[in-house]
C-alpha cells in the first residue's frame, strides 16, 4: 500500500484520493480533481497511476483489472452509504471480522476542503 500511496501523492497528482481500501484483486477508492481546470479525466488519471505502480513494483505477474468502475455521489447519504460498502467489503469477503481489522485502508488525502453537499444541506447552508 506504501507504493500506491507514493503514487498518488507523487507522481498521479491530477486527482486527490481519499478514503480507500485495497482488496487482493482490487481496489475501492473515493477522488476528486485537484482543480478542475487541469480537465484531465479520471480515466485518463486511473490508467497513469496504474502504469506507474505497476513499474515501481517491479513484478511482471501484476496485473490490475482492466478499466475503472466509476460511482458519482449524489448526496451526502450516497457518500456515507459507498464509504460504509467500501469498509465492509474485506468483512463481506470473508477475510476479516469487522472493518477495523483490514489493514489495507486508510486515506492518502482529505477530501473535506474539495467535496461540496450535492442535495443535502451541509452545516452552513440550511437554506435548501
Amino acid at each position: 500500500m506504501a507504493v500506491l500511496d507514493e503514487v498518488w501523492r507523487k507522481a498521479a497528482t491530477a486527482w486527490l484520493t481519499g478514503e480507500i481500501v485495497l482488496m487482493p484483486d482490487h481496489v475501492h477508492f473515493f477522488c476528486c480533481p485537484r482543480r478542475i481546470s487541469e480537465g484531465v479525466a479520471v480515466e485518463r488519471w486511473v490508467s497513469f497511476w496504474k502504469d506507474a505502480f505497476a513499474k515501481r513494483i517491479d513484478r511482471m505477474d501484476w496485473r490490475w483489472e482492466r478499466g475503472v468502475f466509476l460511482t458519482r455521489m449524489r448526496s451526502d447519504a450516497h457518500y456515507a452509504e459507498k464509504l460504509e460498502y467500501m469498509r465492509q467489503n474485506p468483512v463481506k469477503a470473508g477475510l476479516v471480522k469487522g472493518p477495523e481489522d483490514w489493514p489495507w485502508r486508510g486515506r492518502v488525502h482529505d477530501l473535506s476542503a474539495h467535496i461540496r453537499s450535492r442535495g443535502e444541506p451541509g452545516p452552513k447552508d440550511q437554506s435548501k
